[in-house]
């Protein structure tokens, strides 16, 4: 085996020793060593602080109770603690010279004398401190406080204060002040928390560009950054129901117009000039399945050529730019009837049909639509949408609408209302339920005339409260009957109101 080129260094055992050091923030002389050493407390402190890994203060202004000394805390480490020599020679005096000196060689040895297992650092920031005036009263009773000065504890009196919380200069220079406040104002026992400063670790936005800009009033260039990723504004206007109708986009909306399939747009806004509301599902309805596909993965058109409405008989509709339904009685017939069906749940008109792409022939194009018949799993229906001939009959009827416009019923007459919700949701829970639609027999009591009604409470038969109850319990009547049969009653007992003639009813 070849030797190395280079000679080997000499083994060097270390040394069993273990020692504690000690980060001073601060010059340490020889002769100041125990000065320093008692600024924390002694040695047996230090002592205690290495054993047991505890914090220790180190206070720079000796017993001085408003500095807030910094904290000092031990951590493990593995240094190894050298032994550095210096060779120094002693060098005579030359002629003309009054003392002789020593003269440092060129030549340092190191040793290894042990390892330092233990460091006590001072890495954390020294919080926050200001010095009250020596002469204030609550100062000097602090001082005879620890004293122990019993006779001025016992005569000291709360000064009056005086509101002369601003100096003047010459005030302030005769007692030769710093600042002109003169508000007693006492440090508190801690400013910060905060041991270790915070890493915040702010970075620009990537996403944010400088660009030139030039003020339009002085011409003068600057530069600002700019978010190229700004949240675009896709949604439609959103209106309450007592704001005004929305006439125009805005600017914002307007600069998103080339942004959008321009053919797509004009057969949207071609649809809405025919019809004025419709339920985002009819509209899709209206499409081929390459728009509906394009409507859906580009909202934009929505915001570009309609506005909605936050509550109302209009809500979760598309109204075109500039229609007010509330002021034109023909829109009655784009009012909406919202289902819910609460053991078989239903999916939301904005998101039907917003699965995988489907052929004409696949596509329900009255799934917007309610005939009686067929069960929908669409949830919100327009009274133009509702072709079944008994509900159809209220709807046409010009005795069942207002000539005002309210929030909850719109032009309908609110007894007229609740017998088409009631009506439709009994009809599309039975379908929901067992697919089979129920007969005009069925909701007989749901359509019966104003003129009948009384008829049809004498034949039910009438019964106490608590029998009732007990009736109500045992009862195997489904659901769907059950609330039918309850909001039957609800209707019969408004209409009765409304005629006073009110009669207590079987549940």
């Amino acid at each position: 085996m070849a030797e190395p080129l280079t000679p080997l260094a000499k083994s060097i055992p270390l040394e069993h020793k273990y020692f504690y050091s000690l980060e001073y923030p601060g010059y340490v002389a020889s002769t100041s060593f125990a000065k320093a050493v008692d600024r924390l407390g002694g040695p047996q402190i230090l002592a205690d602080t290495f054993r047991r890994g505890l914090k220790v203060d180190l206070k720079l202004k000796d017993n001085d109770p408003y500095a807030h000394p910094p904290n000092g805390q031990v951590v493990p480490t593995y240094n190894l603690v050298l032994k550095v020599v210096k060779r120094k020679r002693k060098r005579q005096a030359n002629e003309g010279e009054t003392s002789s000196g020593t003269e440092t060689q060129g030549q340092f040895t190191a040793q290894v004398v042990g390892i330092s297992q233990k460091t006590l650092r001072f890495r954390t920031p020294i919080d926050f401190q200001y010095q009250p005036p020596k002469d204030d009263p609550i100062v000097e009773l602090r001082d005879a406080m620890m004293r122990l000065d019993a006779n001025y504890i016992l005569s000291y009196r709360l000064p009056v204060e005086m509101e002369d919380f601003t100096l003047s200069p010459e005030e302030q220079q005769e007692r030769g002040l710093a600042s002109s406040s003169n508000a007693r104002i006492f440090p508190p026992p801690l400013f910060s928390r905060y041991d270790m400063p915070v890493n915040y670790n702010f970075k620009p936005n990537p996403s944010s560009v400088q660009q030139t800009v030039i003020d339009k009033v002085t011409g003068e260039k600057s530069t600002r950054l700019v978010n190229t990723s700004k949240h675009v504004n896709g949604h439609p206007i959103s209106i309450k129901w007592s704001e005004p109708t929305p006439t125009s986009l805005g600017k914002e909306r307007e600069a998103l117009r080339p942004l959008v399939n321009q053919g797509l747009l004009q057969r949207v806004e071609e649809k809405l000039r025919e019809r004025p509301i419709w339920t985002r599902l009819g509209m899709f309805n209206q499409l081929d399945s390459h728009d509906v596909r394009a409507l859906h993965n580009s909202k934009l058109v929505w915001a570009l050529c309609s506005y909605v409405f936050h509550d109302g008989p209009w809500r979760d509709t598309v109204i075109r730019m500039g229609y007010d339904p509330r002021q034109e009685p023909e829109a009655i017939m784009y009012q909406i009837i919202a289902l819910r069906n609460a053991k078989k749940p239903t999916l939301r008109p904005s998101v039907l049909q917003s699965g995988a792409p489907q052929g004409e022939s696949q596509r329900n194009l009255d799934s917007h639509t309610f005939d009686g018949k067929s069960p929908r799993t669409a949830g919100t229906f327009q009274l133009c949408d509702i072709t079944d001939p008994l509900i159809k009959g209220f709807i046409d009827d010009p005795d069942h609408r207002t000539d005002t416009c309210n929030i909850q019923d719109g032009w309908l007459d609110h007894v007229t209302s609740e017998r088409i919700k009631g009506l439709m949701k009994f009809k599309h829970q039975r379908l929901c339920d067992t697919g089979i639609a129920p007969t005009d027999e069925d909701c007989a009591t749901l359509l019966a005339p104003d003129d009948q009604l009384t008829a049809v409470n004498k034949k039910l038969p009438t019964t106490s409260r608590s029998d009732r109850r007990k009736a109500k319990v045992k009862s195997n009547m489904p659901e769907e009957e059950a609330a039918a049969r309850r909001l039957e009653l609800a209707v019969s007992r408004l209409e009765m109101e409304e005629e006073g003639e009110y009669m207590d009813v079987d549940e």
